[in-house]
């Protein structure tokens, strides 16, 4: 695990292209995922922060401006397409929907930091071939969805020397 700590200024992008996704994702009628506690754009808050600060650690192609639904595919490393998932939750899990939905090569998942609200904690990743072995159906009140739990997951300094070995070989 590994606290990526953002500025005044990086909240500041952060914050709008969060409400920039959430108008979007509300026009397109798209199903809101966000917990009862959540403040709007909080779910969307905490994607745009994960996908940040796994971009600044992989050294990722990505853009915080990136317009669109998302298509399941959020940057890459080299030809290695990557899903990054952020949950609210201290203690969250890699979740998908369905494995159909897990469309990158691998998938990294970042939690918020339990009283920081301008820190991330990018746990770990999985390969979408592992996920499938691992994950196992668990229905948490809102349909049945795929789940990872934590110690399945490659510690991230270990996936990013995994990422650049396959990038480089």
């Amino acid at each position: 695990m590994i606290i990526v700590k953002f500025t005044r200024k990086d909240m500041s992008a952060v914050e709008q292209a969060a409400m920039a996704r959430w108008q979007m994702a509300r026009s397109a009628a798209v199903v809101d995922q966000r917990r009862a506690d959540d403040d709007g754009a909080g779910i969307d808050r905490v994607g745009v922060m994960a996908e940040v600060a796994v971009a600044r650690l992989l050294n990722a192609d990505y853009s915080i401006t990136a317009l669109g639904i998302d298509s399941g595919i959020d940057m890459w490393v080299g030809e290695i397409s990557i899903d990054v998932k952020g949950t609210m939750r201290t203690n969250g899990r890699l979740l998908f929907k369905s494995m159909a939905s897990f469309k990158a090569d691998a998938a990294v998942l970042v939690n918020k930091v339990e009283g920081d609200e301008m820190a991330v904690n990018v746990i770990g990743g999985i390969s979408r071939q592992k996920f499938a072995i691992v994950a196992t159906k668990r229905d948490f009140g809102r349909g049945e969805g795929m789940v990872c739990e934590i110690e399945n997951l490659t510690p991230i300094h270990e996936f990013w020397m995994a990422l650049m070995k396959r990038k480089f070989s």
